[in-house]
């Protein structure tokens, strides 16, 4: 059914379709693995392959519409030129009993001894800052706000001291630009004063205790600016098999190409932001968007030094790239990147997830078919560290619980959306704080416990069901059945367990998680150890 629905050609994060689900890895394909399971039994599908060769994974619905195809697509160094082949890595089905969480206890074993898991969260140098913020604060839907800085400040500090929380800001709009303009630039010539306000704003910032990490991407340039001729950018942009730019989706009125991180020049580049951003305004850190998100990209400009086409050069380069840009802000900025492919998590401080509600209509077929699952967390959760949110103040109540407890609960650290001065000042937001501070203080009350484990299974109690409805975009009003109580049982490092849950519910619930019969009063986390 998730085939048939996909009709028409979708964005590359939806799978490319029609009628086939098809990404590339690393990046947007974040696993060496995917499953297809009912009640029956399941087939298990993936590689091996510790360098992260550049590979197409994709599922294709066959003409009779009762059958699939699975595919893996390898790319060779040097293609066109090679004479000979042999795959560098096994590929491997396998067959099992269960749903999604007992396929990732296949993958595990052998995904937590590659070179990205080398270290545990216990293990690695994180950032003070990280460590001890318990809230992030993320503009994602709401670009604009960013812009209008003297309101955001001011939300920040409100925010902070209405949760009696330490706060950090991933932000959208610090420079004072569209979104998806004047790449690698950013600040537009216009703006000379902006740099030292924008100074000034972040000091206040770091005076009240907030941590704040700007929007920077480390793969695009806009080349209607002038920059992309003096610099001639175009010699390390990624270069298709004629020697020409490819073409991607980003036409919001620019031209945005994709840089070749194994080129010298752009891997300096996004190095120079370190000094320019993080040291010479005050920032915290980066973002830097793309990286562990968009498909690894074939590119065959033989100058830039890497094999022509296919291999694992992709992933190294952008390895040694971040790598570099460490080395120039240290270890105390937080770097971070979009989405969550596996292979970056040795260079990376966390990663930001933003599909795990059901407010979207751009999930893989469709919000009937797709159920956002905690499967990064499973698999990485006490080597990686996950944020991010699209809750807001806009959503009804019952969602806006619903799914900042249930990010809680599955070890993405406390995230919400938005909040302008307008909205905080309502008094239907009270509710919304009532929410958002429950989860705040239980983060902070089990910190160790959900910072440093990972969750080791979601739970099904048994419980009632109570409608979710939300206004998808267009105006449609879905609704899901879902249980008023999620829970979700960890593993800590030294193999001991425990389990957090939410009841959601109006009414105080009584449910067997594992072997314990607990009460649940209404609106209120639980945590047994």
């Amino acid at each position: 059914h998730t085939l048939l629905d996909k009709q028409e050609a979708l964005p590359f994060w939806c799978g490319r379709g029609g009628r086939k689900y098809e990404n590339e890895y690393p990046a947007q394909y974040s696993y060496q693995f995917s499953a297809y399971y009912a009640a029956a039994g399941g087939l298990f599908f993936g590689t091996r392959d510790s360098g992260a060769h550049i590979m197409t994974v994709g599922y294709y619905l066959r003409e009779d519409a009762l059958h699939f195809d699975y595919r893996i697509t390898q790319y060779p160094e040097d293609m066109g030129r090679c004479r000979r082949y042999t795959s560098p890595y096994p590929a491997m089905l396998a067959f099992f009993r269960g749903d999604w969480q007992d396929a990732a206890a296949l993958y595990r074993p052998w995904a937590v001894r590659q070179p990205w898991c080398g270290q545990t969260l216990r293990e690695k140098l994180l950032p003070e800052n990280l460590t001890k913020t318990d809230l992030w604060r993320i503009n994602h839907t709401n670009y604009a706000f960013g812009t209008r800085t003297g309101e955001y400040v001011e939300t920040c500090r409100l925010l902070q001291e209405r949760l009696a929380c330490r706060l950090a800001v991933h932000w959208y709009g610090w420079n004072m630009g569209r979104h998806d303009y004047e790449y690698p630039e950013y600040i537009n010539p216009a703006l000379a004063d902006w740099p030292d306000k924008l100074t000034a704003y972040n000091r206040q910032l770091t005076q009240a205790g907030i941590v704040k990490i700007p929007y920077v991407n480390a793969r695009l340039w806009d080349s209607h600016i002038p920059a992309w001729e003096e610099e001639q950018a175009v010699l390390s942009a990624v270069k298709n098999e004629e020697g020409g730019l490819p073409d991607e989706p980003w036409n919001s009125g620019t031209v945005l190409q994709p840089m070749c991180p194994a080129a010298g020049p752009w891997r300096e580049k996004v190095v120079e932001f370190g000094e320019k951003y993080v040291e010479r305004l005050g920032f915290d850190g980066l973002y830097l968007d793309q990286v562990a998100s968009y498909n690894a990209t074939l590119c065959f400009d033989p100058s830039h030094g890497h094999p022509v086409g296919g291999g694992t050069w992709w992933g190294e380069a952008y390895h040694q790239m971040i790598r570099q840009l460490r080395s120039q802000v240290g270890d105390d900025s937080i770097l971070t990147s979009e989405s969550c492919c596996e292979i970056y998590g040795d260079v990376f401080d966390l990663f930001l997830v933003l599909d795990t509600t059901s407010m979207s209509d751009t999930s893989l077929a469709g919000w009937l078919y797709s159920e956002p699952i905690p499967l990064f967390n499973m698999l990485y959760g006490a080597h990686m560290l996950t944020y991010g949110s699209v809750c807001r103040l806009s959503d009804t109540l019952p969602q806006f619980e619903f799914h900042l407890t249930r990010n809680t609960l599955w070890g993405i650290l406390p995230s919400v959306e938005g909040f302008s001065l307008e909205e905080m000042e309502e008094p239907a937001a009270e509710p919304y704080f009532a929410v958002l501070r429950s989860a705040v203080v239980f983060y902070q009350e089990h910190r160790e416990d959900m910072l440093y484990s990972r969750i080791d299974r979601v739970l099904d109690p048994a419980c009632p069901a109570l409608p979710l409805e939300w206004t998808a975009p267009g105006g449609e009003v879905r609704t899901k059945s879902c249980a008023s109580v999620q829970a979700t049982r960890w593993e800590r490092p030294d193999g001991s367990r425990f389990i957090t849950a939410y009841n959601w519910s109006d009414a105080p619930v009584v449910s067997r998680l594992e072997e314990t019969e607990a009460f649940l009063p209404p609106h209120s986390f639980l945590f047994l150890s």
